[in-house]
């Protein structure tokens, strides 16, 4: 555990003296775009480290600056989207920490603001499965922080959307594992929370699919412990509800 926090730290380090390099560089050319989108990499880089290592509020200013620093190159250049999507990763991340410290409003801001980033990214390019995967991952999240509110009736639209961004992903490539799981776990949430409002019939249709979409992705990668673990979780449970 200590080595890894070392490493941690070192890793702080090292994205510290990056972002300092990139400031030098946009000293000598402030419109650089590939160095602004770099740098705002590295702080969201450094974001994600600093939330493991507790350093929420350094993390939050990490992920801010981050988005910054990609408006900056946007707004040079509003069809870079490289920059589009790492403004929406950047986005999402800071809404999962503003979750997890119970920052519910400005969460919901950030989710929203990332799938507006990840529309216009898509626009530009729509067929990119890694947009539209990131796409539903914040829908995802946002349907799980709406069901934190008891917000019943959203949770089912987001959850619906983000199907549907996956399945585009996977209409792309059918071989899109990382789809094929979050599209899984995402169907066996909704799936619980129907049993939960006790709609028992629909919830065992949804959790069956999950089941489906965990069978694809191990066809295709049968090694992937973690999805033979979901797998079999939700085949015992949904034998127990027989």
């Amino acid at each position: 555990m200590q080595a890894q926090l070392t490493q941690q730290r070192e890793a702080i380090q090292s994205y510290t003296e990056a972002i300092a390099v990139y400031n030098q560089a946009l000293t000598l050319a402030p419109n650089y775009t590939h160095a602004l989108n770099n740098k705002g990499n590295a702080l969201y880089s450094l974001g994600d480290l600093q939330t493991q290592i507790d350093q929420y509020k350094e993390a939050i200013q990490s992920y801010s600056d981050a988005i910054a620093t990609h408006n900056q190159a946007l707004t040079l250049a509003p069809d870079y989207t490289y920059a589009l999507n790492n403004k929406g990763n950047a986005l999402s991340s800071l809404g999962n920490l503003q979750t997890q410290l119970t920052q519910y409003t400005e969460a919901f801001q950030s989710y929203t603001e990332a799938i507006a980033t990840y529309n216009q990214a898509l626009h530009l390019a729509p067929d990119n499965i890694y947009t539209l995967n990131s796409k539903a991952n914040a829908l995802y999240s946002l349907a799980d922080l709406q069901i934190q509110l008891d917000q019943h009736t959203e949770v089912f639209q987001f959850y619906d959307q983000a199907i549907a961004a996956y399945d585009q992903a996977l209409n792309l490539a059918p071989g899109y594992t990382y789809a094929l799981n979050n599209k899984g776990l995402v169907l066996q949430n909704w799936g619980k929370l129907l049993l939960q409002l006790s709609q028992k019939s629909e919830a065992i249709n949804h959790l069956q699919a999950a089941l489906a979409a965990f069978n694809r992705s191990l066809a295709i990668a049968p090694g992937d412990e973690r999805v033979h673990n979901l797998r079999d979780e939700l085949q015992a449970f949904l034998d127990n509800l027989d």
